[in-house]
């Protein structure tokens, strides 16, 4: 190497020199010294090459790469991040939160110490915590400086939860997180960048940090503007002026000016007051009262001129006709005390002409009449069978001058019940138990519920299990047999866990008896034993043997609440 603070005297042409109180390198071209440091050239030739390691600390390794056939320039500092001048910007940021920030996860200015920004997890809930910067580089501890992407390709993340295309959004649910759902208002939405490369290790995104917005937030001052179908959310119609004007549809995405008259005929109001006053017009009487002590005729009653034809007809001719009683004091008649009121051919009520005999003789026959009618509805009523508790029997009460009633089948099974139990009490007296020859099937004695009976020849079934019960299952960690019985045999068919037997399920007696038959699903498993199990001769096994069934002979010791073991074998 040839350095110095004066040039040489007799140099040869390419010859290089570092000139040292310049700092500088210089090459002789034959005729003069020229600088290299670009001064001097037009340009420089940079061959690519593979990839160098990574320099020392606070130090940048420049150099040109060969990506797929391009070159680029890059620059790798002694972390080992490879950064392309142009494509990538990166900044420096300061983690004041308290915690580590994590790589890849998208930060917001939270403030500035010594001109540095300092930074906290983004989160698009709130805008307290918006907008995002960028995504950073590496962890960042607390306390700590850390690089921060804003535009640029962030390499070597992991995006396994994510496809190719997919693009990030600032996540309003987990502070920094991305996501791939674009949030809806009221949270904020705004990019973190593309997913490029899909992978948990060298996964690669396209950092973008572009604007946030709220989605959802439209001016609708905008609409202003509008025709009447600029827009299928919206409805403008310039015929629509007055105050009690509708928009009416009269066909798909067309609607028409109605005035309210209009609107009530399309309701059809009109044939609701029709069929409401559709009875009326065969009445002669009632009060349509407009005056104190009279009785308003047609003329009295105005005819809306916005209801119907069909309407206004019902009206009219519901008033048709002319009250034939037009005094107050016509409704009170001559009738005397206990008389009948005499309807003439038009159904108007005239004074009482009708004798008691004539009114008793009309009541009589509408009661035949009535009678004779219930016995013909009974007849054609179906039937049902079983009755249940809630059921009722209608019949006539002789005791009531027939009168229709009513009794439950409760009420009916009462009463037979308190008359068959008279019929009981007269055999009980003729005849005691005692005296009676009962056969039940086979011959015998009758066996009694309270008196003492030496049986021989029987086998007791006991139907609630106090005799005998028993148990299967398959596997339990912790097996429940059952010991309020006089012999219970508990099965365990194929167990899959270490176990260990609780206490007996019941209220055991002494001397009851407990057979527990254990095999194991091919696996040898741990057996453990609660402490009213008690070992005698043998001890409590502690394992299975593999697809090998075991019983276990168990007599409960009352004296010493015990489950005393007396017996156990194994199949060889």
């Amino acid at each position: 190497m040839f350095h110095g603070t004066v040039f040489p005297t007799a140099p040869f042409e390419r010859m290089p020199f570092y000139r040292d109180d310049l700092h500088e390198w210089f090459i002789y071209n034959g005729t003069a010294w020229v600088s290299l440091t670009f001064g001097g050239f037009d340009y420089i030739d940079l061959p690519a090459i593979l990839p160098p390691a990574n320099p020392p600390a606070n130090v940048l390794r420049l150099y040109v790469e060969d990506f797929h056939g391009f070159p680029f320039y890059s620059f790798r500092d002694a972390t080992g991040m490879v950064r392309k001048p142009v494509r990538d910007s990166v900044f420096v940021g300061l983690n004041v939160t308290g915690a580590d920030i994590p790589a890849a996860r998208a930060v917001y200015a939270s403030g500035s110490v010594g001109g540095v920004p300092t930074i906290a997890l983004a989160r698009a809930n709130a805008i307290a915590t918006m907008p995002s910067i960028g995504i950073t580089v590496e962890t960042i501890p607390d306390g700590a400086h850390g690089r921060i992407m804003q535009v640029g390709l962030l390499e070597n993340v992991n995006t396994a939860a994510f496809a190719a295309g997919d693009v990030l959004y600032v996540s309003p649910a987990v502070a920094g997180a991305p996501t791939n759902v674009p949030p809806l208002y009221p949270n904020i939405r705004q990019e973190m960048g593309t997913v490029l490369v899909s992978d948990a290790v060298v996964g690669q995104v396209q950092c973008v940090a572009r604007s946030m917005q709220y989605e959802g937030i439209l001016d609708h001052g905008g609409l202003l503007g509008l025709g009447d179908d600029d827009h299928p959310q919206y409805i403008r119609h310039a015929l629509a002026t007055a105050i009690f004007d509708f928009l009416v549809a009269s066909g798909p995405g067309v609607f028409i000016r109605a005035t309210l008259a209009q609107v009530r005929i399309l309701l059809n109001w009109a044939a609701d007051i029709a069929a409401a006053i559709a009875a009326h017009a065969g009445l002669t009487t009632g009060v349509h009262g407009v005056g104190a002590g009279t009785i308003a005729e047609v003329a009295d009653i105005a005819v809306d001129a916005n209801l119907s034809a069909a309407a206004q007809a019902a009206i009219a001719a519901a008033h048709a006709r002319q009250h034939a009683i037009t005094q107050p004091l016509d409704h009170t008649s001559g009738a005397t005390p206990a008389k009948i009121l005499q309807a003439d051919a038009n159904g108007l009520p005239v004074d009482a002409t009708n004798t008691d005999a004539e009114v008793a003789a009309a009541v009589a026959a509408a009661g035949l009449a009535h009678a004779q009618g219930t016995d013909t509805a009974l007849g054609a009523v179906g039937t049902k069978n079983p009755p249940i508790d809630a059921d009722k029997v209608l019949y006539r009460d002789s005791a009531a001058a027939d009168a229709l009633v009513t009794s439950t089948w409760t009420q009916i099974k009462a009463f037979l019940k308190a008359y068959w139990d008279t019929l009981y009490e007269a055999i009980g007296a003729v005849a005691t138990h005692a005296a009676l020859t009962v056969t039940h099937g086979a011959t015998g004695a009758v066996v009694g519920t309270t008196n003492v009976q030496v049986l021989t020849n029987k086998t007791l079934i006991a139907t609630t299990n106090t005799v005998e019960e028993i148990t299967t299952i398959a596997s339990s960690a912790t097996p429940t047999p059952t010991g309020g019985s006089l012999r219970n045999f508990f099965t365990v068919t194929a167990l899959a866990a270490g176990a260990t037997f609780a206490v007996p399920s019941g209220t055991p007696a002494n001397a009851n008896k407990l057979i527990i038959r254990i095999k194991d699903n091919g696996t040898a498993r741990t057996l453990g034993w609660n402490a009213i199990y008690r070992a005698l001769e043998f001890a409590l096994p502690t394992t299975t043997v593999i697809s090998k069934t075991m019983y276990l002979g168990f007599i409960y010791n009352s004296a010493d609440s015990k489950w005393d073991m007396v017996a156990v074998n194994e199949e060889a």
